[in-house]
């Protein structure tokens, strides 16, 4: 249902609105050649980008699990991934939340998404200080493993495909690939 060019997805309690920008990727297509070889083409693939944003609220991380139920629900989601991508995603968001804006809900969480041929990509962003993303403790060293906090970025990377931090810590992109079963 759109409504003012905004796409509306009601989720029970919960109204998303997903608003799209189109991102054009151009792309190498080529059977067994390089692109320099006669023969290869310049392919042009359109994907669009889903974006939502909110409050910066420890209860709206349940957005995110129905976000990610109603993409399993939609598309042919391998069950193997749903986990992976569940726990990766809430805890990118709880760390935007809690870590990034503070608990402050005059701050956001922005979240863009696309579902590609058979990967899943996200990227999350808060509106904090940012945080030196290359010296975060390693939670499976033993001084670390009582400790309550700390294991976010550790699960985002051991769980996606890949994992990157950018704008000073403010901004993570996840992807994880094989998400979707061929067509």
């Amino acid at each position: 249902k759109k409504l003012n060019g905004y796409e509306q997805f009601p989720l029970n309690w919960i109204r998303i609105t997903v608003t799209e920008s189109t991102i054009i990727s151009i792309i190498w297509t080529s059977r067994s050649r390089t692109r320099n070889e006669p023969g290869s083409r310049l392919g042009i693939m359109i994907q669009t980008m889903h974006k939502l944003q909110f409050a910066s609220q420890p209860e709206n991380i349940a957005i995110i699990e129905r976000l990610i139920d109603e993409i399993r629900d939609n598309y042919a989601f391998n069950d193997d991934c749903y986990g992976d991508v569940l726990i990766a995603m809430t805890e990118a968001v709880n760390n935007a939340i809690v870590h990034g804006n503070r608990l402050d809900t005059e701050k956001e969480v922005f979240v863009e998404y696309e579902i590609q041929e058979r990967n899943l990509y996200f990227k999350i962003t808060d509106q904090g200080a940012g945080f030196d993303f290359e010296n975060v403790p390693d939670p499976t060293s033993p001084e670390n493993l009582e400790k309550p906090n700390g294991r976010g970025v550790f699960l985002m990377r051991q769980l996606s495909d890949q994992c990157s931090f950018e704008d000073e810590g403010r901004e993570v992109e996840l992807l994880f690939e094989g998400v979707f079963n061929a067509a």
